[in-house]
């Protein structure tokens, strides 16, 4: 069962990554049924149980809030991270979820760095958190015109390092 989920994951998050690149749109089409059919089989894995289950469903979504509302998410990374995690449970996808972090930080700074706005986009990030300490108002992060990046990709990044890594038996921080 470990391998079917393993690979629901992957061609899941293989497919968000695919339409957020082009179409900068992961679709409910792809992440509502995948999330119940992670419900679904939970009776069948007996390595997961409901509850781990739904707390994978729902830890995403807790953990992503303020950056959704920061607009520095999207809906569909929110969504796409809430779907593996009703497939794989909870410890499984805040692994997951650092190893997107992490795979979209690096990746971020790289196209800074080819870009040549790096040091423009951590006077701006430096700005809007100083903005929130000084007005202590919470705002939304403005997006700068070359500032798009398709997260999904990251997220699938993240998954596919994070099944590598439990393969092995290995892990980011949570067994």
């Amino acid at each position: 069962m470990h391998i079917l989920k393993c690979i629901i994951v992957l061609v899941v998050s293989a497919a968000g990554a695919f339409t957020d690149y082009r179409e900068y749109k992961i679709k409910n089409g792809l992440t509502v049924p995948t999330a119940v059919l992670g419900l679904v089989l939970v009776p069948l894995d007996k390595s997961l149980t409901l509850f781990e289950a739904v707390l994978g469903l729902l830890l995403p979504f807790i953990l992503c809030l303020v950056f959704y509302a920061a607009r520095m998410l999207k809906a569909g990374d929110v969504k796409l991270f809430m779907c593996l995690g009703a497939v794989m449970g909870w410890k499984w996808i805040l692994n997951c979820m650092a190893a997107s972090i992490i795979a979209g930080g690096t990746a971020a700074l790289i196209i800074c760095i080819k870009r040549g706005i790096l040091k423009e986009r951590f006077k701006r990030l430096f700005e809007y958190f100083k903005s929130i300490f000084y007005s202590r108002t919470f705002t939304y992060y403005a997006e700068a015109e070359n500032g798009k990046f398709p997260f999904g990709v990251s997220i699938f990044i993240g998954t596919a390092v994070i099944v590598l890594l439990d393969g092995f038996g290995f892990y980011l921080f949570l067994k």
